[in-house]
């Protein structure tokens, strides 16, 4: 049988069979059977087929579909799918994140957490989502995930501000500041966005505010400035440039830019009038201060926000008479009100001044107010100033009113008792107890820090290096957690030593000389445990030779840490070496060097960022560790130490004030200038008991350097309203008149008449 395909029957076939789609006939020439098919009459069927078995199969697929989740696409979702593929994996994603959702409203986090992340993977643009399952692993512990899938959201395009704002405000919480400048150049990179002048600044000032909590001072400096004096600018960032000299070592820098927009913002505006108080008290200037805290409180007498405000400065200050006075003030005038005996409740709880939380307390009942939150803050407050036998009292009003209290308000009552148990008892399993409840509270950093205070004050030295280091776990980008660290590290070892009984019957035979040989041979044939028993033996007797050999013994013990223990241990050990022995950073690098020969990559690296992190002009340090794929730097506050900036140096009245008048006399400015910052920086007692003379010779070096805008902010600072601080400006002007330096003359007198209009030379 042989079959033909015909386009149309020929005009003399009647042998036509099922609907005239083909025919068949005996071919004797052929000898066989033809069977003749008609294409143009078989064509609708053939489609109709195909648009039935489409359709069929597309059935077939969506109920196989429809299995997980429960809530669907739908039917005709499925028979578009092939035409519009992308749009079906946005819905199924979509619908799979809605059913997460709602598995997570219904305490299934296990089977919602997984049915978001499926939906993220089918539709990754969805914001929303992202942001969702973000703070689910960040309530979880979880915060390197959350950082990450944030970042990858940015990645992926997702550059609006409120997907931005709530990246950056995780990264704030956790202390992930390198994070905030990564995703800000991302999204520097997209024109749309750094085209938009609002967008830009919104973006700008998280930078800034990273750049200052890294230690990147000049950076920011750098950049807030840009923005400042761009004279097209709507917004500006007076505050961060403010900050950055500040930071920078230069209070009257700090205090001349706010005088320079004083006249170009609001006349009554809270922002400037706090900066200024800031920079009053890093110049010490009680006068000034005064005076500015007494405006900022005048811009509304009314406002409980301002008194309190003032309160924070006062403390800031240091200023004990003035702090009680402004408490009494705020207590008259805005104690009737409970939210704001709330308010003034959380600051002197922060700043642990118990007797103002006590009288806030007896007011709170005076006044029949609800006294539970007081009460819960007075609690915190008698652990944080160590008195037990207080806090055991107001633990058991707090117990009444337990269960009017939110869970998390629950566990940290829960975790203060515990610590007071502690204290007095002194269980391993209440160690553990303590633990488990800081991570199921999802404890925030200024609570793991707060935490390890207290337990620090009250001896559990332990304990609170094992808070931190639950702390750094969760934060491991904590720049606080991890100085926090570092000092119960060095607090629990000087304890140790302190309290340690030793057993005066052990002596030591040999010389310190010897037993440096002994452990660089049992470490050269790594008999670990020899050294280690060899070493505690030597801690332990404390011969009277150990005070001067003692940190080559912590050389060793560094290196059989090395050897022994795991990378954060290493870490810990080497920071902890080189504060106590800041001058072995060459023996260390040497070190570091024989790691790298031996293939020890981690363990050089580890070496070379401590060193770094010691000392940043380390050149060698800082080349090894940029050869291991390292940073240049690790130093967190962005300060450089210089040995020769020692504050000692200047506390002779006499011999600044020498040395100023000399520089000044030849009119060498660089000596000057650098004079100046170093004094202000070293803070000497005699500046802040009487800085007259100094403050006019400062004057003096930006008149007769030229520097005609810097003195007029500077006069301005010093004479205020005070007619003798005039009076000695004239006086000034007198000695230029007699030396003939009629520029510096006139413009010191016009300066003086802005203020004193009748005063005359």
């Amino acid at each position: 049988m042989k079959i033909h395909l015909l386009f149309r029957p020929p005009e003399n076939r009647t042998e036509d069979h099922w609907l005239k789609l083909w025919s068949s006939y005996h071919s004797r020439e052929l000898g066989g059977t033809i069977v003749e098919l008609y294409v143009f009459r078989l064509f609708p069927y053939l489609l109709a087929s195909a648009v039935l078995a489409y359709f069929t199969m597309a059935l077939v697929l969506f109920v196989w579909i429809s299995r997980k989740p429960q809530k669907d696409v739908s039917y005709w979702d499925v028979v578009v799918m092939p035409f519009d593929w992308d749009e079906f994996e946005r819905k199924r994603g979509r619908l799979y994140i809605d059913a997460g959702e709602e598995d997570i409203k219904n305490s299934k986090f296990q089977e919602g957490v997984m049915k978001i992340r499926i939906g993220l993977n089918k539709f990754p643009e969805d914001r929303n989502s992202r942001i969702f399952l973000s703070q689910i692993y960040y309530m979880s512990g979880l915060v390197d995930p959350a950082h990450d899938l944030m970042m990858e959201g940015i990645k992926l395009g997702l550059h609006d501000t409120d997907f931005l704002s709530s990246f950056f405000k995780l990264c704030f919480e956790s202390d992930a500041f390198q994070s905030v400048l990564d995703a800000s150049e991302l999204v520097l990179a997209d024109p749309e966005f750094s085209g938009d002048p609002e967008k830009l600044y919104f973006i700008n000032r998280y930078k800034v505010t990273s750049m200052i909590e890294m230690g990147l001072v000049a950076e920011a400096y750098a950049l807030s400035h840009e923005v400042n004096t761009n004279p097209g600018g709507k917004r500006r960032m007076i505050d961060a440039e403010y900050l950055a000299l500040i930071k920078s070592g230069k209070p009257v820098e700090a205090l001349m830019l706010l005088e320079k927009w004083r006249f170009r913002m609001e006349p009554h505006s809270v922002q400037l009038q706090n900066l200024f108080i800031d920079a009053y008290i890093e110049l010490k200037d009680d006068r000034n201060l005064k005076r500015a805290v007494q405006e900022l409180i005048n811009i509304d007498r009314l406002n409980p926000d301002l008194h309190l405000l003032a309160m924070k400065k006062w403390h800031r200050a240091g200023k004990r008479e003035e702090l009680e006075s402004a408490f009494t003030s705020y207590m008259l005038i805005f104690g009737w009100d409970p939210d704001n005996l709330n308010k003034v409740n959380n600051f002197v709880t922060s700043v642990r001044e118990v007797a103002m939380v006590e009288e806030v307390l007896r007011m709170t009942r005076k006044r029949g107010m609800d006294e539970n939150i007081i009460l819960f803050n007075l609690f915190y407050a008698y652990l944080m100033d160590g008195r037990w036998d207080e806090a055991f009292g107001v633990l058991d009003l707090l117990k009444g009113a337990l269960e009017t209290f939110s869970p998390i308000d629950q566990r940290l009552v829960a975790i203060g008792e515990t610590i007071i148990l502690l204290k007095l008892e002194q269980r391993d399993n209440l160690r553990l107890l303590l633990l488990q409840e800081l991570r199921r509270l999802r404890a925030s950093i200024p609570f793991y820090l707060t935490v390890s205070d207290i337990l620090r004050e009250s001896d559990l030295h332990d304990v609170a290096l094992e808070t931190l280091e639950q702390g750094l776990t969760i934060f491991p980008n904590s720049l606080r957690i991890e100085q926090a660290y570092r000092e119960a590290t060095q607090t629990a070892i000087q304890y140790e030593r302190d309290n340690t009984v030793i057993e005066v019957e052990e002596t030591l035979e040999l010389g310190p000389d010897e037993y440096l040989a002994q452990l660089d041979e049992l470490l050269a044939n790594r008999e670990y445990e020899q050294v280690e028993d060899l070493l505690t033996r030597i801690n332990r007797i404390g011969a009277p030779w150990l005070t001067g050999r003692g940190e080559d013994f912590e050389y060793r013990k560094l290196q059989l840490y090395f050897e022994t223990r795991d990378n954060q241990l290493q870490s810990q050990s080497t920071t902890l070496f080189l504060h106590n022995n800041p001058d072995r950073g060459p023996e260390l690098y040497q070190l570091a060097l024989s790691y790298l020969t031996e293939g020890k990559t981690e363990r050089s690296r580890i070496l070379a960022k401590e060193i770094v992190r010691n000392d940043p002009r380390n050149r060698d340090a800082r080349k090894l560790l940029a050869d291991l794929g390292g940073p240049d730097t690790d130093n967190p506050t962005g300060v450089s130490p210089n040995p020769q900036d020692n504050p000692i140096v200047y506390q002779s009245r006499s011999k600044v004030m020498n040395d100023f008048k000399s520089a000044l006399e030849v009119q060498d400015w660089t000596v000057t200038e650098e004079l100046i910052q170093k004094t202000l920086r070293a803070n000497p007692d005699w500046l802040t008991g009487n800085r007259e003379e100094f403050d006019l010779l400062h004057i003096r070096y930006y008149l007769e350097s030229g520097n005609l805008p810097s003195a007029s902010s500077l006069i301005r600072i010093y004479m205020g309203s005070d007619a003798q601080s005039a009076r000695q400006l004239l006086n000034l002007a007198k000695d230029y008149r007699n030396r003939e330096l009629d520029t510096e003359m006139t413009f010191l007198i016009e300066q003086v008449r802005r203020k004193f209009p009748n005063m005359k030379l």
